[in-house]
């Protein structure tokens, strides 16, 4: 009996260990940034129940400051970019012509693919149309990185703090140069 008890709990351990986490798509993060444009650190601000997004960073390591908001339509198919240089006061907008999706989308339908960082769970995505989606969990909910490969972009955040949960509306409030 006892034999049975432990292999019964050794086998739920193992299928919930390769169950993809649930991670919110609503968050504040520290972290840096990698794509085709280089390298920048900052903190991130998701709100994909408010179809919104700020990053605050600084780019290749310069000092200026560059914020970025995305704001989606009230259905979330189309929206702004506003992207503003904080010391210069300039802003340069322009539409966003695809649907707000969520940071972790792929993540429920992902697969566990081993350990990243020799402690913490990695979970795979791969499509037919030559998407992948890598993403390495500490713990329950706490993304370390993530990773997303399309036929026309690739793009990394390495988390260094990661705070679920809606970030404050004020926070979305555009500068005036990004209002006229």
């Amino acid at each position: 009996p006892m034999f049975v008890y432990l292999v019964a709990l050794a086998f739920v351990m193992a299928v919930s260990a390769q169950t993809p986490p649930t991670v919110s798509d609503d968050f504040s993060a520290t972290c840096a940034m990698r794509d085709q444009r280089g390298e920048r650190h900052g903190n991130w601000y998701f709100d994909k129940t408010g179809r919104r997004e700020r990053i605050d960073v600084t780019i290749n390591g310069h000092e200026a400051a560059v914020n970025d908001w995305r704001i989606w339509n009230t259905t979330g198919s189309s929206g702004m970019n506003y992207l503003n240089d904080a010391e210069s006061k300039f802003c340069r907008t322009e539409p966003i012509n695809h649907p707000v999706y969520g940071v972790f989308d792929l993540l429920p339908h992902s697969t566990f693919s081993g350990k990243c960082n020799g402690v913490d769970d990695l979970f795979l995505y791969k499509d037919a149309d030559g998407v992948s989606f890598e993403c390495c969990i500490s713990g329950k909910d706490a993304p370390v990185w993530v990773a997303l490969v399309t036929p026309h972009a690739k793009i990394e955040v390495i988390f260094t703090a990661f705070t679920p949960g809606r970030p404050h509306a004020s926070l979305y409030d555009l500068p005036a140069e990004c209002t006229k």
